[in-house]
Formats: structure tokens, C-alpha cells, sequence
């Protein structure tokens, strides 16, 4: 690929134009064509965008190294969203195989739900066992649904960004916050996406957003 030989003699510049034009283009995206897009933007002083990129390496690998990368960045030019638990890893892993992970639920509960059948009609009665583990596995793939449902977050892609309590220009203003925080996207009304600041809702014009997503 001509953008990785340019990569390969240092012109991050002529190939970071090549790698956006095919990812715009065409879609296309690897995971070392994202890091090597992070890499030419934080050598460039573009940290808001380094994270970008580093954001959607991990949506695309779930590698865990890559967090500490993007702490660190965020650490050094002080912005807000970029703490990671180990809940929140397990939570985005779940979000990735979903579907796998319901079929394989889906498929106990019915296994269960023969059991229970089978002994109702043998025995005119349901072991407390079964029937304890036919609820419990109905509670878990009822909380993963609700609770692990996929957050899109965004990065904030201003300067100077207003932060209002309410979709409106004549809200309040809560905070003017710079660019690169990323933010939990909580709905959309409007030209307004509500989101999450100091764990509380907070409103920011669509165009001061870089959403992160594939």
C-alpha cells in the first residue's frame, strides 16, 4: 500500500491524508492503519484527534494496552472521560460478542425449561435447583440486556465548547470545556445531544461532537 510506504519513509503527513481518503472513501480501516493515524496526529500536536483514533483502535481490537495510552494522553493535557474499570472492560466485551452471549444463555434457559417439563410431568413437581437456576438465568440475560446495552460516547471536537442544562440557547450555561474530553451520549433532540458531565446531564450542540464509532 502506497500509504504504509510513505509511513515507512517518515512522510506521516502524505500518508495520514492517504489512510483518511480510504477510510472516508471506501470505509476501510485496520488496526495499525488507526494507530498509525494516532501516531501522526499526536506527533503533529493534534491530541484531541490522537485519542480519536486510539478510541476507535480499541472499538476495533478491545486491547487493553491501548487504555493505558489514551489515560496517559489524557492525564498529560488534563481532560475529563477517559478512566477505565475493569466493569466497564468486561461491559464493552459483552457489548462486542452480544449476540454469542445471548444464544448461549438463550440456549440454557431452553435446556432448563425442558428440565422443568420433564420433571413436572414425572414427578408432579419442580426441583428447587432447577427452578432456581432457570430464574437466575433468566435475571442475568434480563440485567445484560437493560444494563449492557452499547454507550456511544463522542469526543469533544471544539474549543470552548458550551455546556447548557437544557436544549436550548437560552438555557443556563453549566460549563465552557475545551476540546478532547470524551463524553457518554445519552439522546439527541434537535440540533442538541444530551450527555454526561460530572455525572450529571448536560447539553452540547451536535457539531461540537466527533462521535465514536465505527
Amino acid at each position: 500500500m502506497i500509504a504504509d510506504s510513505l509511513f515507512a519513509q517518515k512522510k506521516y503527513t502524505q500518508s495520514f491524508d492517504l489512510y483518511q481518503e480510504i477510510y472516508t472513501s471506501y470505509g476501510k480501516v485496520s488496526p495499525s492503519m488507526l494507530l498509525k493515524m494516532a501516531f501522526v496526529k499526536e506527533g503533529l500536536g493534534d491530541y484531541s484527534n490522537a485519542l480519536y483514533y486510539l478510541n476507535l483502535y480499541y472499538l476495533k481490537t478491545y486491547d487493553k494496552k491501548v487504555l493505558k495510552k489514551m489515560e496517559n494522553l489524557a492525564e498529560r493535557y488534563h481532560l475529563e472521560g477517559y478512566n477505565y474499570d475493569d466493569a466497564e472492560f468486561f461491559l464493552n466485551l459483552y457489548q462486542r460478542f452480544q449476540i454469542q452471549i445471548d444464544l448461549f444463555v438463550t440456549g440454557l434457559l431452553l435446556i432448563f425449561l425442558g428440565i422443568i417439563v420433564y420433571q413436572k410431568r414425572k414427578n408432579g413437581h419442580i426441583s428447587a435447583m432447577t427452578g432456581y437456576a432457570y430464574i437466575s438465568l433468566l435475571v442475568v440475560l434480563l440485567l445484560v440486556n437493560n444494563f449492557g446495552r452499547e454507550r456511544k460516547q463522542a469526543i469533544i471536537s471544539s474549543d470552548n465548547a458550551y455546556l447548557m442544562d437544557g436544549p436550548s440557547p437560552g438555557a443556563d450555561v453549566i460549563d465552557v470545556v475545551a476540546v478532547g474530553h470524551r463524553v457518554k451520549i445519552l439522546g439527541h433532540q434537535d440540533v442538541w445531544v444530551e450527555i454526561s458531565w460530572d455525572d450529571k446531564s448536560a447539553y452540547i450542540k451536535e457539531f461540537n461532537l466527533k462521535p465514536i464509532e465505527l
